[in-house]
């Protein structure tokens, strides 16, 4: 009986633990589709994935939103091949709903309108806190990785490659691509390949010194518990 009451506890432990890690994806999820809204609205170029996804979405004369679930559909069918053991919550999240969370941003309308420069330069710094701290956070819950991430760490195991360079190609191909079909591709563009990297870096860390999230892995006791 006191082993089962153990188990139980055990259960109840990582059920809260999931649910924190749940929350904390939907979080950094909405931040960084607020970013993402911001770069759009700004018109001063976005990040890779944006600048692709805002060509694909002139191409077929379609939404930013709806293109940004097509990429992501079509990396996460590619996914499934090559890295499935990296898909979780966290996917499925970023692939269906990070695309209509963008449009919801632009479509409410709340988002500041820059008349100077000095304005844009503000919305623009704001975007990239907002973008970064909800990409690190959506890292941080440990819940599955977004469709083109685990595209990307898929070829860093298999070829052994450093993550940063295959990250540089990736985003140097996306914006290329995303610039002849389109997409808007400037100044904060460049300047997202220089911060980015360095504010994700740092919310990690203060996230992780934090300690939102456990770390301590509880299933393998409950089941090792349960058994006996």
């Amino acid at each position: 009986m006191k082993k089962m009451q153990k188990s139980k506890i055990n259960i109840k432990t990582l059920i809260k633990k999931y649910y924190i890690n749940v929350i904390t994806l939907i979080v950094g999820v909405s931040f960084m589709a607020l970013g993402g809204a911001m770069l759009v609205s700004a018109g001063y170029g976005s990040d890779a994935l944006m600048v692709y996804n805002q060509g694909l979405a002139t191409a077929l004369k379609i939404d930013i939103g709806t293109a940004i679930i097509i990429s992501n559909c079509l990396a996460f069918v590619v996914m499934l091949i090559v890295n499935k053991k990296d898909i979780g919550l966290g996917t499925l999240m970023i692939a269906f709903l990070l695309g209509p969370l963008v449009n919801l941003v632009l479509y409410l309308g709340f988002l500041p309108e820059a008349n100077t420069i000095f304005e844009s330069i503000i919305i623009i710094a704001f975007a990239f806190i907002f973008g970064t701290f909800g990409i690190s956070l959506y890292m941080y819950s440990s819940i599955g990785l977004s469709p083109f991430e685990g595209i990307l760490i898929a070829i860093k195991e298999k070829k052994k490659w450093r993550f940063a360079y295959i990250k540089i190609v990736n985003d140097a191909i996306f914006f290329l691509i995303g610039w002849l079909l389109g997409g808007v591709f400037g100044i904060a563009s460049i300047i997202t390949v220089i911060v980015y990297g360095p504010l994700i870096d740092m919310f990690t860390k203060i996230f992780t010194k934090l300690n939102i999230i456990k770390k301590e892995e509880k299933l393998p006791e409950i089941q090792s518990e349960t058994l006996k």
